[in-house]
């Protein structure tokens, strides 16, 4: 290290030779190097004194002395002992960035509640992978932690209200150095209920449908939830996003229609009773579903609080969020083996996925006709070889 010299200055000059020269240091002499800015190789106290006034007059050349500097720097540099730090620093640093993360006062109750939810999501999620469920164990977590997920996003609709409106243009989420908009956090609130609904009623479908006073919950939820409900929250286009090319923003778009309609597809056979008394057990599947589905909603908002801390880049929290999307496709996949059961019911799905992009009268009017169809197999209206097909 080069220790920085100590200045001084007359009380006052009038002369500005003497005035620069006694902004020089008191140690100069032949063959001293000092830090940037300064000339080197001084010999003379002259000699500095005329070359500081003439890198006053030519300021230009610093910013090239200080890049051909930085560029040996560079050359002197090992990299490989920095990175090698980094990595063994790396627990330590993400520890310490989880106790601040979740130990501050500001937000107390939505980081707190944070800590239950990552902490049910990573027992489900364990315990889904280990092969605890599939063998009989209590697969209560998968309706917990949804209800935990969605009590989270209603703090945080009462905490953050402070955020921007979208006012129609590129949504933060979206955006490399933009915030959230509030109004994409109210519509979170929708997503993560209708999470809820459907591991509800994958987990309590039996007791659900044995008893008719809970059909109209059944049918708002199963069929019209696009359409009732979606009316109460914000509504957020994708147009404003890949109205300038935004890849993130279609990639998003693509994954959320496809979405949309396999989870109309899923809570068509629930409402059927397709999925016989245990679904939760007989098919990991549907643990997958609600496992990303949790990674989608809740914890997707949590990487847009380290993305807007600096915890995490932006190209970061975009790969962990569409990271996920691979997932969802092979589990969609996995539901090829249900389809071919299902025949009739999977093409009216896929005809559900074009009319998606149609009017919204039509749209209604298709769940209309799905309601139907769907009500008069479960009561046995439907002629039997109709309802055999479904």
């Amino acid at each position: 290290c080069i220790p920085i010299p100590r200045f001084y200055a007359p009380q006052s000059t009038s002369d500005p030779a003497l005035a620069t020269e006694a902004l020089l240091p008191r140690d100069s002499k032949p063959g001293l190097v000092f830090s940037a800015g300064w000339p080197t190789m001084i010999e003379t106290q002259t000699t500095a004194t005329e070359a500081t006034l003439k890198q006053r007059k030519e300021p230009e050349d610093v910013p090239a002395a200080t890049d051909a500097a930085a560029k040996d720097t560079k050359k002197d540099s090992k990299p490989s002992i920095y990175t090698l730090g980094y990595i063994l620093c790396a627990p330590v640093t993400f520890t310490n960035a989880t106790i601040h993360i979740f130990s501050g006062k500001r937000f107390r109750i939505h980081r707190l509640w944070g800590i239950v939810y990552l902490a049910l999501w990573i027992y489900a999620a364990w315990g889904h992978f280990a092969g605890h469920f599939a063998d009989g164990g209590n697969t209560s977590v998968f309706w917990v932690m949804p209800t935990v997920g969605f009590i989270q996003t209603v703090i945080a609709c009462k905490t953050f209200t402070f955020l921007p409106k979208a006012n129609d243009q590129t949504q933060g989420y979206y955006h490399e150095t933009k915030a959230m908009s509030y109004d994409f956090i109210l519509e979170n609130l929708y997503f993560a209920g209708l999470l809820l609904f459907q591991s509800v009623y994958l987990c309590w479908g039996v007791e659900l449908r044995a008893n008719l006073i809970f059909l109209p919950f059944e049918v708002l939820g199963t069929f019209f939830p696009y359409h009732t409900v979606r009316d109460l929250v914000p509504k957020s286009s994708f147009r404003h996003s890949t109205k300038d090319g935004n890849r993130y923003a279609v990639v998003v778009k693509v994954f959320y229609c496809i979405a949309k309609h396999n989870g109309y597809y899923i809570n068509y056979l629930c409402f059927l009773g397709k999925f016989g008394t245990n679904p939760m057990v007989d098919y990991s599947l549907l643990r997958n579903l609600l496992i990303l589905g949790g990674w989608g909603t809740t914890i997707a908002m949590f990487l847009q609080t380290l993305k807007f801390r600096r915890y995490i880049s932006h190209t970061a929290a975009m790969i962990l969020y569409v990271g996920c999307f691979p997932f969802f496709y092979a589990t969609y996949l996995s539901l090829f083996f249900v389809c071919q059961d299902h025949a009739a019911l999977t093409a009216l799905a896929a005809v559900g996925l074009w009319v998606n992009f149609q009017s919204r009268s039509l749209q209604i009017t298709w769940q209309c006709f799905m309601c139907a169809i769907c009500l008069g197999s479960r009561f046995e209206v439907l002629p039997p070889a109709v309802a055999a097909l479904l």
